[in-house]
C-alpha cells in the first residue's frame, strides 16, 4: 500500500512540473534570439599627407658669401624645420686710403640659428633667424716715413703707426628664401640653397694712433686725435652701405 502511494505521489509531481516548467519550442527560441552588434572602435584620422613625410636629421657642407661652413638641420613638422650652422673665411689684402697704405685682414665668422617655413610642404622655404657674428677688418698702416690724417701729414717722429679696427653688431637678424630638396622626403642626398640678407647695422670704426716712447706736446696730440676721429667718421659713413650683408650660399645635403 505504501508502495502504491509513493508511486502516485511521484506521478503527480511529474505532471505538475510539466505544467510549471513547460518546454519552450525551438522555433520560438530562434525567433527571439537577438544579435549583439559590438560598437566599432574609434578610428584615429591622421592629417592628410602626414604619414608621407620623413622628417630626418640632415648635415650640409656649404659655401657662399659667408664663407665655408657646415650646417645641421632637423624637420619638426611637415612645413617647419630648424637649422644650426657655422661658417668662416679669412683673407688678406693691401689697401690704400687717405694717403696711407694698409695691410688688411678680413674675417668672416658666423654662427646661425635659423627656422624654416616650407610653402605648402614643398622644398621651397621662407627662413628667418639670428646670426652671431665676429665679422670685421683689422689693419695696420705701413710706415712710409709719414702718415696722413684728414689731409694733414705727420712724420714718423710724431706717429709711429696706426691700427684700424672695424666691427659690426655681434647679433644680427636674418631673412631669406631657400630650397632643400631632401626636406620631407625619405632620401639621403639632396641640394640646398639660400638667398637672403643679414642686417649687421652701422659698423664701429676705431683708428688707434701709436706714438714713440716720448709723446709729442699735448697740443699736437689733441690735433692728431681730432684728425683721427674725422677719419673714423668718414670711413664709418663709407661702410654704412654694408649694413645689409647679402647672403648667397649652396651645398649638398645628406639626410640620415
Amino acid at each position: 500500500m505504501k508502495t502504491i502511494s509513493f508511486f502516485l505521489f511521484c506521478c503527480t509531481a511529474i505532471c505538475l512540473s510539466g505544467e510549471i516548467f513547460s518546454p519552450i519550442p525551438l522555433g520560438s527560441l530562434a525567433k527571439s534570439k537577438k544579435t549583439f552588434v559590438y560598437p566599432k572602435q574609434s578610428q584615429v584620422i591622421e592629417p592628410k599627407g602626414e604619414k608621407d613625410y620623413y622628417l630626418g636629421f640632415r648635415i650640409s657642407p656649404r659655401i657662399g658669401s659667408l664663407g665655408i661652413g657646415l650646417e645641421m638641420a632637423q624637420g619638426i613638422r611637415p612645413n617647419f624645420g630648424i637649422r644650426f650652422g657655422y661658417s668662416v673665411f679669412t683673407w688678406e689684402k693691401n689697401g690704400e686710403r687717405s694717403g696711407n697704405d694698409y695691410d688688411l685682414d678680413f674675417t668672416l665668422s658666423n654662427f646661425a640659428i635659423i627656422t624654416d617655413w616650407h610653402f605648402n610642404r614643398t622644398p621651397l622655404r621662407l627662413s628667418g633667424g639670428i646670426i652671431f657674428n665676429a665679422n670685421g677688418i683689422d689693419g695696420n698702416a705701413l710706415n712710409r716715413g709719414s702718415f696722413e690724417l684728414n689731409g694733414v701729414s705727420y712724420d714718423s717722429n710724431e706717429i709711429t703707426g696706426m691700427n684700424l679696427d672695424v666691427t659690426h653688431n655681434a647679433v644680427a637678424p636674418y631673412i631669406g628664401l631657400g630650397w632643400d630638396s631632401t626636406f620631407g622626403k625619405d632620401k639621403n642626398w639632396g641640394f640646398v640653397m639660400d638667398v637672403g640678407l643679414i642686417y649687421t647695422g652701422s659698423p664701429e670704426v676705431a683708428l688707434d694712433i701709436r706714438y714713440l716712447s716720448f709723446r709729442p706736446p699735448l697740443s699736437k696730440r689733441l690735433e692728431i686725435e681730432k684728425n683721427a676721429q674725422i677719419e673714423e667718421g668718414e670711413l664709418k659713413e663709407e661702410l654704412d652701405a654694408f649694413r645689409l650683408w647679402p647672403v648667397v650660399s649652396a651645398g649638398l645635403s645628406y639626410q640620415f
